[in-house]
C-alpha cells in the first residue's frame, strides 16, 4: 500500500514539476534545483517500478523522470554564461526558432 501511495504522490508531483519547468524562461531555470528534484523522483520512480511490477502508472512515472533527466545536460549547456550572441544566432538557426 505504501508503494502505491508513493507512486501516485510522486507521479502527481512529477507532473506538476514538469509543467512548471516547461513554462519557465530559460534564464530563470535553476538546473541544480531540477537535478536535485529529479534525483529524489528517480529514487521513488525506481522503487515503484520495481515493487509494482506491471503497473502502467509506475512505468509512466519512471519514463517521465528518465525523460526529464535526459534534458538536464541540455538545459545546463544553454545556461552557460560564455554563450555569446553569435552562438545564440546559430542555436536559433539550427532549432528554426526566433525565441
Amino acid at each position: 500500500f505504501n508503494l502505491k501511495k508513493k507512486l501516485w504522490h510522486g507521479l502527481k508531483k512529477m507532473l506538476a514539476y514538469t509543467e512548471e519547468w516547461k513554462i519557465l524562461p530559460l534564464n530563470c531555470i535553476d538546473a541544480e534545483d531540477i537535478q536535485n528534484k529529479l534525483s529524489e523522483m528517480s529514487k521513488n520512480a525506481t522503487q515503484c517500478f520495481m515493487g509494482l511490477e506491471g503497473s502502467e502508472a509506475a512505468l509512466k512515472f519512471k519514463e517521465l523522470v528518465d525523460l526529464m533527466s535526459s534534458t538536464v545536460p541540455i538545459v545546463t549547456a544553454f545556461r552557460d554564461k560564455s554563450l555569446k550572441d553569435r552562438h545564440w544566432d546559430e542555436i536559433k538557426l539550427i532549432l528554426n526558432t526566433d525565441a
